[in-house]
């Protein structure tokens, strides 16, 4: 009993009011998610899609020390900064990368 309470309890204080819920609906607003991809084409895909799709300003964090990051940069390291100069210039869009040293050195 004690459990079903607190799930209860959970679920009605992390819900979404109806009212926002509509709204996000109508206006075509997708939800927040969070999903892990660990299929690098697909990583791919999505972030050329972002970056092609990008109106205002680009904030990009590469993270060098997961394994699925490094293969990705490896791999697409000089068409993505090609697709952000691009989009920079097509656009102007504002662009800004965060990244180590390590990483930097190799772009």
């Amino acid at each position: 009993m004690e459990g079903q309470e607190y799930l209860f309890e959970n679920l009605w204080k992390n819900a979404i009011p109806p009212q926002y819920r509509i709204k996000a609906l109508e206006e075509g607003i997708k939800s927040t998610f969070t999903e892990i991809i660990i299929d690098v084409y697909e990583i791919q895909k999505i972030v050329f899609d972002l970056v092609s799709s990008a109106k205002d300003e680009i904030l990009l964090l590469i993270f060098q020390h997961i394994a699925i990051g490094d293969t990705f940069l490896r791999e697409n390291v000089h068409k993505m900064l090609e697709l952000l100069k691009d989009v920079l210039i097509q656009n102007l869009v504002r662009v800004r990368i965060l990244t180590s040293n390590r990483m930097s050195e190799r772009m």
